[in-house]
């Protein structure tokens, strides 16, 4: 009997360990995911790079394509002579066949060759800017997910401040230190804080679904800042640095490739007034003589080829000539925009650093100020309104500091984008 005592006691902990643990069991645990990680899972998955990624693919058929010769034709006819009332009349007929190659001239093979890698090779860096390009989006929101937890964790943090607060208000309300129209005044604040929290947190869940869309994972994921934020507010920048790197970014690598691909045909085209030849190689049999002998086989051999006379492909050349004079403005253009780009970006990090360094020496004020205010309230030493004020001053205040955060995690990130094109 006491053995079954024992059981059930056993029995009885066991059951209360599996309720308490089913939150456990049942909650999957978060993927923690660094700005490197989280862009590495965008690339191999987001739809939008996938289908940019088939132009690389295409380029290469196309590459591929240029490397094989011109195929041979075979041609064959036989003609029969009288034919009436499906009879054949005569014995006069003539068979032949015979094979025919085109040989390109004037190195017109390697020269598409060569057009073509540098095209594939253009459009390899075409895709790795479209990427990047993508990524400065893809980045304002990791940071915004970021920005909007910590939002979130502000707003609940606040609101369990001021209910401390408005149980105090209620004590003093019922011990007539301070008035009804006091205590309302307060508890009309709390709705405030509650708004908030519900709407950092239907912003939080709004832009996280977004992110995990574009990344096309469902699982929990919590993010990391990347770099620590004590680094970022004493990092040094070396500006002509980041400008070297800016000329070598995927665009001006994809401009410079296809450049080259138009000097290539510009080459092309003026081997095109090189005429192609035709070979050909025949077998021939010609009807019976008048003893009714058959003609022996007769083999013979052909060359023909254009003669470059009225169409000298002056279109072709000029338009060539044209594309380099296009791509070479183009390519100009591209180094001065990244070098701009990378300034501005240079100038924002340091204006980020500046506005977040003073909040950051802020903080600690207003937060004492904020704890002053709540605790004098609370020993009758300000108003109702003194204390408003300063619940007021305080989330606007933490409000302008989770965006200088912002700023200066995103300028950051886009410094490295706009020069070297990646993290």
């Amino acid at each position: 009997m006491r053995l079954d005592k024992v059981k059930n006691v056993v029995f009885g902990f066991l059951v209360y360990g599996l309720l308490i643990s089913k939150t456990s069991f049942s909650e999957e645990k978060p993927l923690e995911l660094t700005p490197a990680q989280a862009v590495s899972i965008f690339i191999h998955n987001n739809y939008n790079v996938l289908i940019d990624k088939y132009n690389i693919d295409k380029a290469y058929a196309n590459y591929l394509e240029s490397k094989a010769h011109t195929n041979p034709s075979i041609y064959m006819s036989s003609v029969q002579h009288e034919i009436r009332n499906g009879e054949l009349r005569s014995r006069d007929s003539t068979s032949n066949i015979g094979i025919a190659k085109l040989f390109r001239m004037g190195g017109k093979r390697s020269l598409n060759m060569k057009l073509n890698y540098a095209l594939y090779k253009s459009y390899m860096f075409t895709h790795d800017d479209n990427v990047r390009n993508l990524l400065i989006g893809f980045m304002s929101l990791y940071y915004q997910v970021i920005i909007d937890k910590i939002a979130l964790r502000q707003a609940k943090d606040d609101l369990d401040n001021y209910e401390k607060v408005l149980k105090i208000a209620k004590y003093q309300r019922d011990y007539g230190f301070i008035s009804s129209l006091d205590y309302f005044k307060l508890s009309v604040y709390k709705v405030n804080l509650q708004s908030a929290v519900y709407q950092a947190q239907s912003q939080y869940q709004n832009d996280l679904k977004q992110l995990k869309t574009l990344m096309r994972i469902k699982k929990p994921i919590q993010l990391k800042a990347g770099y620590p934020v004590a680094f970022l507010l004493d990092q040094k920048i070396d500006l002509k640095k980041y400008e070297e790197l800016a000329l070598n970014r995927f665009d001006i690598k994809a401009a410079r490739y296809q450049l080259q691909s138009d000097l290539y045909n510009l080459k092309f085209q003026k081997a095109q007034n090189i005429p192609d030849l035709t070979f050909n190689f025949e077998i021939d049999t010609v009807g019976i003589d008048s003893e009714n002998r058959r003609y022996p086989f007769m083999i013979g051999a052909g060359l023909s080829f254009p003669l470059p006379i009225f169409d000298r492909n002056v279109g072709g050349i000029l338009n060539a000539a044209y594309s380099i004079k296009q791509d070479k403005l183009m390519l100009k253009n591209l180094e001065d925009t990244a070098k701009t780009q990378t300034y501005q970006a240079y100038q924002n990090f340091l204006s980020a650093q500046k506005t977040f360094r003073a909040y950051v020496e802020k903080k600690k004020e207003i937060e004492k100020i904020l704890d002053i205010s709540q605790k004098s309230f609370a020993l009758r030493g300000i108003s109702v309104l003194d204390l408003l004020d300063a619940e007021r001053t305080y989330k606007d205040f933490m409000a302008s500091y989770r965006s200088a955060l912002y700023q200066l995690m995103l300028n950051r990130t886009l410094l490295d984008f706009y020069s070297r094109g990646s993290l």
